[in-house]
């Protein structure tokens, strides 16, 4: 319970700082990370898909870019970074889009344009996603449980116990080394 409460406190005041100045000055990545009933009403919590949260943004993923690559243990912390941004923008939300979100060195990497923002606009929004690409650094890119990055047979990638146990035990492919 007691966690529950500094999470809603974390969120309450992240946004209204939010919506009192269009500036995002709250400790980011632990707002991406805010669980709490209030926080989802929204609905980003409970999004259990890419498509569903293109659906819900449509205009986040409609400029040019080069893949929107995401892993399904992210996709919480990236719904909820895409709803504050969405807030942050507020109505002027012409010209914004992610160019590319992927995965290197075990975390996410989130790439955006926009090329109508004022410049505290384009500050909140970046040290937004930079708090979400920072949350994937301690969360499983399988199902979002609390992990670290560590190297897999050549390849970074940020599991949890289970999953980490799991890509231990896989063989590798015929013919690597």
């Amino acid at each position: 319970m007691e966690n529950r409460a500094a999470s809603q406190s974390i969120s309450e005041n992240a946004f209204s700082t939010l919506e009192a100045s269009r500036g995002l000055y709250a400790d980011v990545s632990r707002l991406c990370l805010v669980i709490d009933e209030d926080a989802n009403k929204d609905g980003w919590q409970s999004m259990k898909s890419k498509a569903e949260l293109m659906a819900k943004y449509p205009y986040m993923f409609e400029g040019a870019n080069i893949g929107i690559d995401l892993y399904d243990g992210w996709l919480p912390t990236f719904a909820a970074a895409c709803d504050a941004v969405d807030k942050l923008l507020a109505v002027d939300k012409a010209g914004f889009h992610f160019s590319q979100v992927k995965e290197k060195f075990g975390s996410a990497r989130i790439y955006w344009e926009s090329n109508v923002l004022d410049k505290e606009v384009e500050k909140g929004i970046t040290r937004l996603i930079d708090g979400a690409e920072k949350a994937t650094e301690s969360l499983c890119m399988v199902c979002g449980a609390p992990a670290e990055i560590k190297k897999y047979g050549g390849w970074f990638a940020c599991l949890c116990e289970v999953h980490g146990r799991e890509r231990l035990q896989r063989k590798p492919p015929e013919g690597s080394p």
